[in-house]
């Protein structure tokens, strides 16, 4: 199968076209134009995320001239806003698959300048409905400025539609105009009116002139025109220098401002880097205080052992002693049985006492029966008196009742006289006080009257103050109006001389932006380092702390064993002991017996007595109660008495006090009348008052709607001027947008088109090069991520290692099998280009596919691409990368961006799901999961798995998972979330506003964003996955059991800011490694650069260890040429030799102190580079080379061809401009 990839770098139209032949040859032609969107405007090295189109739609299948198609997009040509499609990914359906023949494929990048489109571009796709072709070639062309466009119905537009289309866009702005440069860009010139037009408008203003008097006026006129606009001028030249004076001034003080804040961090940072000085000598001066007691304890460990002899001595000695003690014990024994033979006698003496026991239990039994007989009579007797005192009890409770209840009335009749008398009294005080109060508050009201006819003469002279005042401002207002008219329109009309200066001076900026930001990232990178240092040492620390532990706690075991020896010999000791008080015990077993019958006794008659000394008492409290009760009714018959005599009393007291209530109420009265009447006064009083404020607020309202009036007439001037500025700034921010940044992609989309093959294809890809913006990589090359290559390494695509770099404007077409079925991607290999979009999927299917019985769908729709997207070039990016957003298959938002459309995954309801998800980020790694489903694991990088169940993947970069989803829940939308680690403005903390998202969205679902939320994590751990084949690692299951083991060390030098492998940062050489074992490199060491190789023999076991927790990670080890098992996972802290998982891209881990191994087999001659993938790392040094059976790579590969003799001749004859891009 054979593929045709074209790239190419355009400012308005990048074009190519697939053609596919078979033995009667048919074309097939696809154009695409792509655009990137940017909401806000970018300087150079600034860039926003790509956005795909609006709509995407593929037209009717149609078969044209025998197997022909059309694909064409174009954006708004008057816009800069950049869209990005995966259209080509839909337009390489299976056509492009075939039997296991030899066919190709091709596949080119190239750059879709990033403009902005006010509207989303228009795109139909028109396909065979069969493709029995074999081959097909994908090629690159360069589109006139009007190219065939189709509309939404899917029929083509003309180029004279495209003209009218682009006439009325460019209608916006006056007097431009554009044409197309030789490279594809448009060309905005400024078009100066012609002289003609200019003399007519004046000649239209002015009028005929009739006479000499009439044109000598007219000449003064224009005189003094021309002196007023040189004055004008002049103005807008002094205007222009304070301006520009003022912003040097303010630039010099930020400048300034950053600098010392700046010299401030690094202050800080020296004192940081002192503080963690000296705390490394604290603690090298506890490590060897630590040491001092680690040979203490080892000391006393020696003498403990010197102890442990004496005591295996001793040990012997106690044997001797034990055989004593045995004979002893023999002798005991015999002693025993003389005991034994008294102990028959003492237990015919139990027995007889045994049976005394018995008579003496019967005996209690029958007093225990007698004594319950008279218990019971006695209980009976005292119930039948306590029912009589009970009865007796209440009568006398019925009669206290009744009297009770005659002195409650009493009582409430004597209660309600004396409060009645009580409240006429305090009624009399109450209005006595009203009246003090009233009398008061007459005085207060005539205060009050007093004072408001003072306020009514201070508001009039306010008033008066008021309205001088407003004329004063009324006359200032108009003043200032007018001098504000005039200093806008100076304004106005410096404000175009000076746009091109102001130009310069934000290009300025933007640079000494960038180059604080990078000054930031080390910052920020020195603090994380000093951060990392900080925990290593704590680490140590807590090492040294457990190392300390387990001496103690061997000491602690030696002490323990001795204490068991010394309670052995107490054993030993108390065996006698305990012999001679079985003895004893039953001789005081009989004295027991004995005094148990005596006590026995005396309790029942304890109990008898007890019981009938409590009845007699109980008799006598009843008693006792009945004369209380009794004398208690005599005591209230008597108070009723009393109460009756004191009732008739008060009786006469409550009639004087009705007299004494009434005189009070005609005085109360009389002041009522005399308080209605000042509350009169009062309101005359505040009607008066409120028509004065009335007046005045009128009259102040209308001040206001003047003072208004001015001010509207005011505003609308300075809107208009305000409009104009507006206008003039947005042409400059048009001008800006031009200078967009670009991104590099393949065949115009990103991801770039789906590669799907069937296993046993062979493989043809011819790249293209069009790459021609320098700001980014123009070199180019393709690695195919996963596939092994076998018996063909210079197909591997690594620049540096199996080939140079593909030159602009060139090509190279790679050859090799799909042999191995799986989830692949392919990728840039050159630099840091993938970070800019040279990146898509590769699939090889396989039609005996182990797990096709758990899934029902598998196809391009299930292809889920997971990326980070930056806002500037990856040559640019220095320091600590920080992504602006995450794209999932492309499209994505970033935090506070526009919301621009997710990428949403069709399901039906009842189906399942073989998702395919690709990790093609260049740092970041993602927590994967789709609301309200289970994820079933069976593939991972390639190779099958045993199915394992989560909800949530974590992928590193480079790694690919195949899961299954079954679409069993209710129809709606739901979240696909992906959570990197990292990224910039809290890009790793939020899902907010679909942030990390993308929808997964059910059939008869709305269109509209899911309301799911996220569910508890289960997150898949790779020690859980298993091969289904190949089950065991190969060499020994020992942690040594390879026939190579490879500890690698890494690091970072902070001050040259670069990685490193057992000692070498690795630099990719200019000859590449293949074609220096060409030229007659034998060993390893002859090899460049020096000391980046790891050298191994054919046919052999490998074990690689990679040590956890280097700054900057986790960090995602990717090998080339094979597939490896992963025999200790990352964080797992165990070796796994039985069935560990296989793949070819490795998380190493992040834990300080731990480690990662692989195995695998030297079965691929060739040099294979191993590295981190985080692409930036690579860039910076972290990566080796394996040099596998060097004597037996070119037997076993094909002689490289023509075209890849000829790579490194091209690229080393280009100028350094080209092979190398700025970086500021």
């Amino acid at each position: 199968m054979s593929y045709f990839v074209g790239g190419g770098w355009r400012s308005n139209a990048a074009t190519s076209v697939l053609s596919q032949a078979t033995t009667t040859t048919n074309n097939i032609s696809a154009s695409r134009q792509n655009s990137v969107d940017e909401s806000v405007p970018g300087g150079p090295g600034e860039r926003k995320p790509l956005l795909r189109s609006h709509t995407d739609p593929l037209a009717q299948l149609a078969a044209q001239n025998g197997s022909q198609a059309s694909l064409g997009l174009t954006p708004d040509p008057n816009t800069g806003r950049r869209f990005t499609f995966r259209g080509v990914a839909r337009a390489l359906p299976y056509f492009l698959r075939a039997a296991p023949t030899a066919t190709t494929t091709t596949v080119a990048p190239q750059e879709a300048e990033r403009s902005e489109v006010s509207s989303p571009p228009q795109s139909v796709i028109d396909l065979p409905s069969t493709a029995p072709a074999k081959r097909s070639t994908l090629s690159q062309e360069v589109s006139p400025p009007a190219e065939n466009v189709s509309d939404h119905s899917g029929g083509p537009v003309s180029a004279e539609g495209a003209q009218s289309s682009e006439s009325q866009g460019q209608s916006a702005v006056q007097g431009r105009k554009s044409r197309s440069s030789s490279t594809g860009s448009t060309i905005v010139t400024e078009e100066p009116q012609a002289i003609e037009e200019v003399l007519f408008g004046i000649k239209k203003s002015t009028g005929p002139i009739e006479d000499y008097t009439s044109l000598q006026s007219r000449v003064q006129e224009l005189e003094r025109e021309n002196e007023e606009k040189a004055s004008r001028l002049r103005l807008a030249d002094e205007a222009t220098a304070k301006v520009k004076l003022e912003l040097q001034r303010i630039h010099a003080t930020e400048m300034e401002s950053h600098r010392r804040e700046h010299q401030q961090s690094l202050d800080v940072l020296q004192r940081q880097s002192t503080e963690m000085k000296e705390k490394a000598g604290g603690l090298e001066r506890e490590l060897e205080i630590l040491r001092g007691e680690l040979a203490t304890r080892e000391k006393v460990v020696r003498e403990r052992d010197t102890q442990v002899h004496n005591l295996t001595s001793t040990e012997e000695g106690l044997q001797d002693t034990n055989q004593r003690l045995e004979a002893t014990v023999m002798e005991r024994d015999g002693t025993i049985g003389e005991l034994r033979s008294r102990n028959a006698g003492l237990e015919e003496e139990r027995q007889l006492l045994e049976k005394y026991r018995s008579e003496m239990e019967a005996e209690f039994l029958r007093s225990k029966d007698a004594s319950e007989k008279t218990l019971a009579a006695l209980t009976a007797d005292h119930e039948q008196g306590m029912a009589r005192a009970t009865n007796t009890i209440s009568s006398l409770q019925n009669e206290l009742s009744n009297s009770t209840n005659i002195i409650t009335q009493l009582r409430t009749s004597v209660d309600a006289a004396s409060h009645n008398a009580g409240g006429l009294s305090k009624v009399a005080e109450e209005r006595k006080s009203e009246v003090q109060r009233l009398q008061e508050l007459v005085s207060d009201l005539q205060g009050t009257k007093q004072s408001l006819e003072q306020q009514v003469d201070q508001q009039m002279s306010q008033r008066r103050l008021a309205e001088e005042t407003a004329a004063r401002e009324r006359a200032e207002l108009s003043k200032k109006h007018a001098l504000d008219i005039d200093a806008e329109r100076r304004i106005t009309r410096n404000l175009q001389s000076s746009l091109e200066s102001l130009k310069l001076e934000m290009d300025e900026a933007r640079k000494e932006k960038a180059n604080l930001t990078t000054q930031l990232n080390q910052l920020r990178r020195q603090l994380d380092d000093t951060q990392k240092i900080s925990t290593e040492r704590n680490d140590r620390i807590q090492r040294l702390e457990s190392t300390k532990e387990d001496l103690n706690n061997s000491l602690r075991q030696l002490q323990a064993y001795t204490n068991e020896k010394d309670l052995t010999i107490q054993e030993l000791q108390k065996l006698k002991g305990e012999l001679e008080a079985t003895r004893e015990n039953l001789e005081s077993r009989l004295v027991d017996m004995e005094r148990t019958l005596a006590d026995a006794r005396e309790t029942a008659q304890n109990v008898l007595d007890r019981t009938n000394e409590k009845h007699e008492h109980e008799i006598m409290q009843a008693r006792t109660r009945i004369q209380e009760l009794q004398d208690e009714l005599s005591s209230f018959i008597t108070t009723a008495q009393q109460l009756h005599a004191s009732l008739e009393a008060s009786h006469a007291d409550t009639q004087k006090a009705q007299q004494i209530a009434k005189e009070r109420r005609e005085e109360i009265q009389h002041l009522q009348q005399r308080i209605n009447t000042f509350q009169d006064a009062i309101r005359s009083l505040e009607v008066k008052h409120d028509e004065t404020i009335s007046q005045m607020r009128s009259k102040e309202q209308a001040a206001r709607e003047e003072k208004a009036s001015i001010l509207r007439h005011h505003s609308a001037e300075m809107q208009s001027q305000r409009a104009t500025t507006q206008e003039l700034k947005a042409s400059l921010e048009h001008t800006l947008r031009e200078k967009e940044e670009s991104a590099s992609v393949i065949n115009g989309i990103h991801p770039g088109p789906v590669i799907a093959v069937n296993k046993g294809d062979e493989m043809r890809v011819n790249v293209v090069n069009h790459l021609s913006d320098p700001t980014q990589f123009q070199g180019l090359s393709i690695h195919w991520h996963g596939i092994l290559q076998k018996g063909t390494n210079p197909m591997d695509g690594t620049v540096g290692v199996t080939q140079c770099p593909i030159a602009p404007n060139n090509s190279f077409e790679y050859v090799f099998k799909a042999d191995s079925p799986g989830t692949y991607w392919y990728h840039s290999h050159f630099g840091s280009q993938y970070c800019d979009g040279v990146r898509g999927a590769l699939v090889v299917y396989d039609q005996n596919d182990p797990h096709k019985n758990l899934y029902d769908v598998d196809n391009e729709s299930t292809i889920i691409s997971l990326t980070e997207w930056y806002h500037m070039v990856s040559p640019k990016i220095t320091g600590i990368p920080s992504a602006s957003s995450t794209l999932i298959n492309g499209q994505g938002r970033y935090p506070g961006g526009p919301k621009v459309d997710l990428a949403v995954v069709n399901v039906e309801k009842g189906k399942r799901y073989r998702f395919r998800v690709f990790d093609m980020s260049c740092e970041a790694n993602y927590m994967f999961s789709i609301d309200g489903h289970n994820l079933t694991v069976i593939e991972a990088d390639g190779d099958a798995v045993s199915p394992r169940t989560v909800n949530t993947v974590q992928l590193f970069a480079g790694q690919r998972y195949s899961v299954v989803l079954n679409a069993n829940q209710p129809v709606a939308n739901y979240w696909i979330r992906s959570k990197p680690n990292t990224g910039g403005d809290g890009l790793n903390a939020t899902f907010d506003g679909g942030i990390n998202s993308a929808i997964l969205r059910y059939k008869g679902a709305p269109a509209a964003d899911p309301k799911t939320a996220q569910p508890q994590t289960n997150l898949l751990l790779e020690p859980d996955l298993h091969p289904l084949t190949n089950l065991a690692a190969p060499g020994n299951p020992t942690p040594d059991g390879a026939d190579y083991v490879f500890n690698v060390t890494m690091d970072f030098d902070e001050d040259a800011f670069l990685f490193s492998m057992d000692g070498v940062s690795f630099t990719s050489p200019t000859v590449p490694v293949i074609l220096q074992l060409l030229s007659g490199a034998k060993t390893a060491q002859d090899l460049l650069p020096k000391g980046g190789f790891l050298s191994v023999e054919r046919n052999k076991t490998v074990q690689i260890n990679f040590p956890s927790g280097l700054i900057g990670g986790p960090h995602p080890f990717h090998l080339h040429g094979h597939t490896f098992n992963v025999v200790r996972s990352a964080d797992s802290g165990k070796f796994n030799f039985k069935d560990p998982v296989q793949r070819d891209t490795l998380n190493v881990g992040d834990t300080s102190g731990d480690y990662a191994s692989i195995r695998f087999r030297t079965d691929n001659p060739g040099p294979w580079i191993l590295h981190c993938h985080i692409d930036f790392h690579l860039a910076q040094g972290l990566a080796l080379v394996i040099a596998e059976a060097i004597d037996d790579v070119l037997p076993l590969n094909p002689a490289p061809s023509a075209a890849w003799n000829q790579l490194c001749p091209t690229w080393d004859a280009l100028p350094d401009d080209v092979k190398n891009p700025p970086t500021s």
